[in-house]
């Protein structure tokens, strides 16, 4: 599954019963990225606002996260792009503990899909 979904970018809900090596098995899946190709962000803080969790991703691409929540979005959004396109390296945004993310969240979160990134997908 992990191989398939570097191959077609997407999102992955991994679940199952407490203790039954959930956050391990995408810890050994993150550890065995090639680093040169895929720049891996784990969270598993996310018991905070959206606009945190935002800031927090900001920092993880090596941005200084704006207040503003429209302009933190398009740096974003603008980070992954450059990425993708200029150093063809893709982010893999893990998220442990997803359980505790607001709920505000999921309605935002389909806007960072809504984009294709052409030299990683086209």
């Amino acid at each position: 599954m992990s191989q398939w979904l570097l191959e077609n970018p997407g999102v992955a809900l991994l679940t199952g019963d407490p203790g039954v090596g959930k956050t391990s098995a995408l810890r050994l899946i993150a550890d065995g990225l090639n680093p040169h190709r895929y720049q891996v962000i784990y969270m598993a803080e996310t018991d905070f606002g959206r606009v945190d969790i935002y800031r927090q991703l900001a920092l993880e691409l090596g941005l200084e996260p704006s207040y503003r929540r429209s302009q933190l979005w398009r740096d974003i959004k603008a980070r992954i792009t450059e990425l993708a396109d200029g150093k063809h390296i893709l982010p893999v945004w893990i998220i442990d503990e997803a359980q505790n993310l607001p709920l505000d969240f999921f309605r935002d979160f389909p806007a960072f899909l809504n984009y294709v990134v052409c030299s990683l997908m086209c």
